[in-house]
């Protein structure tokens, strides 16, 4: 992934790993002509100059002008990024869909299974006790495995969730803050 990609974006308090998928897939799109990231990164090195956030802005747009670039181009490539974050939502909720389908419905058929051959366990009374417990030990464990597995990609699906809308959050910002400005 593109450092300078990364260092554009606040990712503080955001989820490391969802934050670095968004990142490279931004970075993936970066092109060598003058877009919405290379804009940014003028404003931020404008800024490290100590130039105010409403004159960096200015001033980068006065230089992107000069290379053919328009207020609606500019916003247009923010809007280019935002749909590529758009994209890897999609495929980051087809993945979790999958993922939720092969971990935990799997094991909730398994568990069911379980529970029917422990009915059909009890049936055979003393001889069976030993087996009887012994599946009850395996569908505890599984239930605890379904919550586990269960918490785990809720978790991993609110971070995305999180970092997905600060991302567009920080691109909405900069396509206001650029309408206001220039």
């Amino acid at each position: 992934m593109s450092q300078d990609v990364k260092q554009l974006f606040d990712t503080e308090g955001l989820d490391p790993k969802s934050a670095d998928y968004l990142l490279y897939a931004m970075s993936k799109k970066l092109t060598p002509t003058f877009d919405y990231i290379r804009f940014k990164q003028s404003i931020q090195a404008l800024k490290k100059l100590n130039f105010d956030k409403e004159t960096a802005v200015k001033s980068a747009f006065a230089t992107a002008t000069t290379m053919g670039i328009t207020k609606d181009s500019l916003i247009k490539s923010a809007a280019d990024y935002k749909g590529v974050l758009k994209q890897e939502k999609v495929q980051f909720d087809n993945a979790l869909k999958k993922q939720i389908t092969d971990k935990i419905g799997a094991k909730r058929k398994k568990q069911e299974a379980m529970k029917a051959k422990m009915s059909e366990y009890e049936a055979k009374i003393a001889e069976m006790q030993k087996r009887i417990s012994e599946f009850k030990a395996k569908v505890d464990l599984l239930s605890q495995d379904v919550e586990k597995t269960t918490d785990k990609l809720k978790n991993s699906k609110d971070n995305y969730e999180q970092t997905f809308n600060s991302f567009v959050s920080f691109i909405d910002d900069d396509i206001t803050l650029i309408d206001q400005l220039l």
